[in-house]
């Protein structure tokens, strides 16, 4: 019965969503109607770029102060990890994209989900065209259970339907978000410093040193020994001819001027 009633609910949400597609806060009816189904407090709506630092589409129930996730925090999410690594559209459960240990322990979780106060959390990639993917995230507080594997199935089965919801919501006439022109610029360049020559695993570290994290520190950070961390930092400063993260750091503040 339980099953039939979130269909029925799902059911009378995607009417409306079918009355209301020509609005421009399709997202949020969507949304609304997608949590009296399955719960959840939190949500989060970012689209990735190849080579541009990542723009916040909307969120709601978290805790904002100054957002370092388009600052450049964006590049040690998971999920867009995943964007890099695959284009396919797709829904994951934070959990499966981290390996044991990692998600409460890395970076990641320091810096910005335990300012979110994230307990458990699904995220769709979406791609719209240009290399561009929409990132969706529904999530839990603590104040919540985990989500239940029926409720991850569910949501895992509306990838299609996230996809329709922000084609049409492309479609609207939707004011663009107003981000700093100097903050546009550093995003970019960090997003695509040294892209043509490092791994994924190394754009982390290069983020981290230019945060001025030690190899000590973003062994730590990244659950790597001290060794593998010295290795990969090695491997960076010859892929980018630099011989010191000072000399790191000189090269990226003088590829902002490029």
């Amino acid at each position: 019965m339980q099953s039939v009633s979130m269909l029925e609910r799902w059911n009378d949400g995607v009417a409306d969503l079918l009355i209301h597609r020509d609005r421009s806060d399709i997202v949020d009816r969507f949304l609304s109607h997608l949590s009296n189904c399955v719960d959840f407090d939190q949500w989060y709506a970012a689209l990735f770029h190849r080579h541009e630092p990542a723009e916040r589409i909307g969120f709601r129930g978290i805790k904002q102060g100054r957002d370092d996730y388009e600052d450049g925090l964006y590049l040690l999410d998971p999920f867009y990890q995943q964007y890099r690594r695959s284009p396919e559209p797709s829904v994951h459960r934070l959990g499966d994209l981290t390996r044991p240990g990692d998600t409460s322990r890395s970076p990641y979780f320091e810096r910005y989900l335990r300012k979110w106060d994230t307990r458990d959390e699904v995220g769709y990639l979406v791609p719209i065209g240009g290399g561009r993917c929409v990132h969706l995230s529904v999530s839990r507080s603590h104040d919540l259970p985990p989500f239940e594997r029926h409720e991850v199935q569910f949501l895992a089965s509306l990838v299609s339907v996230v996809s329709s919801v922000f084609a049409l919501y492309e479609r609207t006439d939707v004011e663009e978000p107003q981000v700093p022109a100097i903050d546009r610029v550093i995003g970019r360049k960090l997003a695509g410093f040294g892209a043509n020559v490092l791994t994924a695993r190394e754009s982390e570290i290069v983020f981290l040193l230019l945060k001025g994290y030690t190899a000590a520190e973003i062994a730590g950070l990244l659950e790597i020994s001290h060794g593998t961390a010295k290795n990969h930092i090695k491997s960076i400063y010859r892929k980018l001819n630099v011989r010191s993260q000072v000399e790191l750091l000189v090269t990226f503040i003088d590829d902002l001027y490029e």
